[in-house]
């Protein structure tokens, strides 16, 4: 995934394969390979840009690691997964409810009506989880 090389392109199959989908990945390799993914979102760099967004939405399959994309998806306006992301949060378990907060922030952002009901929804669901993000962007707003 050389930022600039043409190995970028033909990389992208090969990284989805053995980092994105393989729930079998060890974290820091797929955390290294979002990071990658995510400079060539940012940058603009030799894999087109839907291409690898799309890459990225299919870490929302692994509800353990979903919370490290959600943030991206929102930031690059990528309201293609809004009933996903909503699908992660009532989905989540004890073990992933970190995913909630920013599935509550991506909600948000979004300005698709469907999203807004999902919020109700979310409301529904965990209340606690509502609370802590407004609580996160009452802390991010503080100087």
């Amino acid at each position: 995934l050389r930022p600039g090389g043409v190995l970028g392109q033909t990389a992208l199959p090969l990284v989805e394969g053995l980092f994105i989908r393989n729930k079998k990945a060890d974290y820091a390799d797929t955390y290294s390979a979002i990071l990658a993914l995510r400079l060539h979102v940012n940058e603009r760099h030799s894999i087109p840009r839907e291409k690898t967004i799309a890459s990225l939405r299919l870490m929302l399959q692994r509800l353990e690691l979903a919370d490290l994309v959600i943030p991206d998806l929102a930031k690059w306006e990528d309201w293609s997964v809004v009933d996903e992301v909503f699908t992660a949060f009532k989905n989540s378990t004890e073990e992933t409810k970190w995913v909630r907060v920013p599935a509550i922030q991506y909600l948000r952002r979004c300005p698709l009506e469907k999203a807004k009901e999902h919020l109700k929804a979310c409301e529904r669901i965990d209340p606690h989880s509502i609370q802590k993000a407004n609580e996160q962007i009452t802390r991010e707003r503080k100087p």
